[in-house]
């Protein structure tokens, strides 16, 4: 199975659309202030919304490719090279954003850069492993629905960035290359999900979840033979609808079912314009910048159905996705191609 981005797949197509999901998930969210009108969160009982059905799905192509870019190079060097110059100089940019709107957004600007400066050491941790809650507070969209948070969207990049180490860990060890490998962590990182949950109770436990989905999407990548056609696929999301109102399936069934649907998706034919998406790729942009952008919007215009923030922010989202790659993320990744 030719999981490779520049090959005619629809990886690139199912990137953007998670990330629109990602999208529309906040639009719920940012005008009421809780996930409880998302419809799938609903139809779920509360199991698992929109965001989190696509930022699965991200960590399940992501585990898929990224374990196809080891298994071609295999070297840790190069490997952390190109995990940093995809995640970082989009992240380190899209932060300073988020800081400048939130310092708008206040009313007070030295104060809520007063605040980025009294919490410098918040501030270094999440940017050094990164995620958006150094941002959070000191006023920042106070009056909308969700207030004081700036960039809900960051917070899954500092577990993204565990699986990259977690797969790097694997390969030097000889896990990615051993024929079961991959199956026996995945096992493990399972069994962890369903021990927090059933035995601990604890539903956040970020880390196995994540790294649950990771591996699976890294099966397909090491076992080509699982199964992707679309009867397959189909029944995924027959069994993942039949599932979703009866907790807690969707945590043992999720990442499996999940998986079929997508990888269906990604080797449907025909492929969505190939050559197009391989040579762009605006999904992180899109899930960067557009929870800031969205909170401005409510602020700025009292919103409050989702379809109005939805298609009100699309535009100078994908304006910024676009000068994101473009500027920032296309040219790092040249960078650690070139000789």
């Amino acid at each position: 199975m030719d999981t490779t981005p520049e090959r005619r797949n629809n990886y690139g197509p199912l990137r953007l659309a998670l990330a629109l999901l990602v999208v529309l998930a906040h639009s719920y969210l940012l005008t009421s202030g809780t996930e409880a009108a998302d419809p799938l969160f609903r139809y779920t009982r509360g199991q698992l919304g929109l965001g989190g059905f696509a930022v699965n799905g991200f960590f399940l192509l992501s585990g898929c490719l990224v374990t196809q870019s080891w298994l071609r190079h295999g070297r840790t060097v190069e490997f952390a090279r190109k995990r940093v110059a995809r995640m970082y100089p989009g992240f380190v940019v899209a932060f300073a954003f988020s800081a400048a709107a939130a310092a708008v957004a206040c009313g007070n600007p030295a104060a809520y850069l007063n605040h980025l400066v009294l919490g410098n050491v918040a501030v270094s941790g999440s940017v050094l492993l990164p995620d958006g809650a150094a941002l959070d507070g000191a006023g920042a969209f106070a009056a909308n629905p969700l207030p004081r948070i700036v960039n809900g969207s960051l917070w899954t990049l500092r577990w993204e960035l565990a699986c990259y180490v977690l797969l790097a860990a694997a390969g030097a060890l000889g896990f990615v290359e051993s024929r079961h490998g991959i199956a026996v962590l995945l096992s493990v990182c399972l069994a962890g999900t369903v021990f927090n949950i059933a035995v601990l109770n604890d539903h956040h436990a970020h880390l196995w979840h994540f790294s649950t989905y990771f591996l699976v999407g890294a099966a397909y990548a090491r076992y080509p033979g699982l199964p992707t056609r679309a009867v397959w696929g189909g029944a995924a999301l027959a069994a993942f609808v039949a599932l979703g109102p009866h907790p807690p399936a969707l945590v043992v069934a999720g990442p499996f079912l999940q998986a079929a649907m997508l990888f269906a998706a990604a080797h449907a034919r025909p492929a969505l314009a190939p050559s197009w998406f391989a040579r762009n790729d605006y999904s992180y942009g899109v899930y960067l910048y557009s929870f800031p952008v969205q909170q401005a919007f409510v602020l700025a215009t009292g919103a409050t159905h989702p379809a109005l923030v939805f298609v009100g922010t699309l535009p100078p989202v994908l304006a910024l996705a676009w000068l994101s790659w473009r500027l920032v993320e296309s040219p790092a990744l040249r960078a650690v191609r070139s000789p």
